[in-house]
């Protein structure tokens, strides 16, 4: 039997985050210098509460924006970097001074894919180790896993598609953005022990979004830590391009239940602290009542409607994605196989 895990800490940075682009490609080294001495001064300072955090969890493309300007080459060059690399190297040296787990995301090139990078999550344990990689695989406007699918498997294996790790803090996985309204990721993870979800995500506030967290939780009985950005911003101005709507806000710690523990609803600088109670989870999940979300699970009933295939494997493992635009052409298929479901309205 293992040992009881006390209750600890979490902090949820919400920062905001200078985008490199519009900034001319020259300046980006500067961009990406100050929005790391943001995220530092944040982590710096969550640290001087009491209780002290033992994980601090920073927003999904932090260091950088999203691309929205320029080809796929100008990003990876210039807006990426590897991991480990640069960013993790620095948050682990903070990690290690603090005792602390951090977790982060950024955009991710890698040797191994050429001519392709990866929005990428993840967690630094106490010591400074990386302990946890995740790429996002339901992603729209550049590579997946998914896109390089075959050789993906062959090369790590499917239990590095959604890693959970075990840590004394718990089970702990990541999950970025839009991807935690897809409740087959989130199911993934839990069924593989996850007991804390943390969720770095760069999105506009929306209900849909809001309440996929709490379905997160309260579906799979397990704590979800969102960070999101305060606002993105050019030379100190709001700027959301491509989106019309702002970016930013909505921070927040839910418990398994569903109930919020912490929120910032504003575009403002915030860090949302609350303890986390994993016995609780473990509690949870050992009920042979209703009130254990996972326990009636009747995975053969949908394992047929699952195991046919929509967006197609292997889309740029020949050739790698040049212009965002090419990221249609694999969409118009997956459109294609909806309609023949009859998702969309189609026949059969």
């Amino acid at each position: 039997m293992t040992e009881p895990i006390a209750p600890w800490r979490a902090a949820v940075i919400q920062m905001p985050t200078e985008i490199l682009w519009p900034h001319p490609v020259e300046d980006f080294p500067a961009v990406v210098a100050h929005n790391v001495d943001v995220a530092t001064a944040a982590v710096r300072e969550a640290m001087i509460a009491e209780p002290r955090p033992s994980l601090v969890l920073l927003p999904e493309y932090a260091f950088s924006g999203q691309p929205n300007g320029g080809t796929v080459e100008d990003w990876l060059t210039r807006g990426c970097a590897a991991v480990p690399g640069p960013f993790t190297d620095h948050f682990a040296a903070l990690a290690r001074e603090y005792g602390i787990y951090l977790g982060g995301n950024q955009f991710e090139s890698d040797p191994e894919w050429p001519g392709r990078f990866f929005n990428t999550s993840w967690l630094i344990d106490p010591s400074g180790e990386l302990i946890l990689r995740y790429r996002r695989v339901h992603t729209a406007m550049w590579c997946s896993p998914h896109d390089v699918w075959d050789d993906y498997l062959a090369r790590y294996g499917v239990e590095e598609v959604f890693p959970v790790v075990d840590t004394a803090l718990g089970r702990l996985a990541m999950i970025p953005c839009g991807e935690i309204q897809i409740p087959e990721v989130i199911r993934a993870v839990a069924l593989k022990g996850a007991e804390v979800l943390l969720h770095p995500t760069w999105e506009i506030r929306t209900p849909g979004q809001d309440a996929a967290k709490i379905t997160a939780a309260a579906g799979n009985g397990m704590y979800v830590l969102s960070a999101n950005v305060a606002g993105s911003y050019h030379d100190g101005v709001v700027e959301n391009r491509p989106s019309p709507t702002m970016v930013g806000s909505g921070s927040r710690i839910i418990a398994p239940t569903g109930a919020q523990l912490a929120a910032e609803e504003g575009h403002v600088p915030a860090i949302l602290t609350s303890d986390i109670d994993v016995e609780s989870v473990r509690v949870l999940r050992s009920s042979l009542s209703m009130a254990n979300p996972l326990l009636r699970l009747r995975t053969e009933t949908f394992a047929a409607t699952y195991g046919q295939s929509i967006y197609p494997p292997n889309a740029f493992a020949e050739k790698p994605l040049r212009e965002y635009a090419e990221i249609d052409v694999p969409a118009a298929q997956a459109l294609d196989r909806l309609q023949a479901l009859g998702a969309n309205g189609g026949a059969r």
